[in-house]
Formats: C-alpha cells, structure tokens, sequence
C-alpha cells in the first residue's frame, strides 16, 4: 500500500475483533479505512488465539508500522469499546 493512496483516504481508522467458527477457531483483528467513495479499504488484519490486552498491543505496533511516517495524531480511531482496547 502506498503512502499516496492512505493520504487519499479519509482519516478514519475502525478497529475490531470477531470470533471465528467452523474449522479454525480465534479471533480475526481488523483494521479498516475509508477511501474517497466511503468504501472499506483494508489495512491490516490478524489471527489470535484470543482477545486480550497483549494481542490488542502487539496488532497496534505491527499496524503502527504499517502507517509508516503519516501523522498518527491527525486520525480518529473507533472501536466497540471491548476493555481491552481502552487500555492500549
């Protein structure tokens, strides 16, 4: 992904979590942003085994790395408020 591309999006970051069923069990880590046509742009994704402080930090610092150099302070994050979130 390009850094002109995430500059055209909107600067808006939706982070969740959902359960896994079937076959292969966890939870899938999101975090998705909208483009110029409001529509989903994924930027990161990730499989643990459960939803936790520690996986929550470990996405967010392997997300943040992804953003590379773009201004961190200047995006609104929004999530289901799940504890673990509020605390990392």
């Amino acid at each position: 992904m390009t850094i002109e591309f995430l500059r055209g999006c909107k600067p808006f970051i939706g982070v969740d979590g959902c359960f896994l069923e079937g076959p292969f069990k966890g939870v899938l880590l999101v975090a998705i942003r909208l483009d110029r046509n409001n529509g989903d742009f994924s930027l990161a994704c990730g499989v643990v085994d459960k939803e936790n402080k520690n996986n929550w930090a470990h996405f967010f610092k392997i997300f943040r790395i992804c953003l590379g150099n773009e201004e961190i302070f200047k995006l609104s994050f929004i999530s289901d408020r799940h504890k673990v979130i509020l605390f990392v």
